[in-house]
């Protein structure tokens, strides 16, 4: 369930993997939130392949920050 505060809002938010960071936008519509513009270029330049986990983590409040950590799915098949 999403914050009060976050209903029917969106927000630009810095994604990290490693040292390296994107600016995405995250939308959230009722109880759900979805990461739109910026999330694409973010799994190209990781090469997130289909099966892989996103771990996200809020590291920033604001501006808002989420350190991600990308467990592959290659390493575990």
């Amino acid at each position: 369930m999403a914050y009060p505060s976050f209903k029917n809002s969106t927000a630009v938010m810095t994604l990290k993997h490693k040292k390296d960071t994107w600016s995405a936008v995250n939308q959230v519509s009722g109880d759900q939130g979805k990461l739109s513009q910026g999330w694409f270029v973010f799994a190209r330049a990781t090469s997130l392949c289909e099966g892989d986990v996103c771990v996200f983590e809020l590291t920033n409040q604001s501006p808002t920050v989420l350190e991600i950590l990308i467990f592959r799915s290659s390493d575990y098949t």
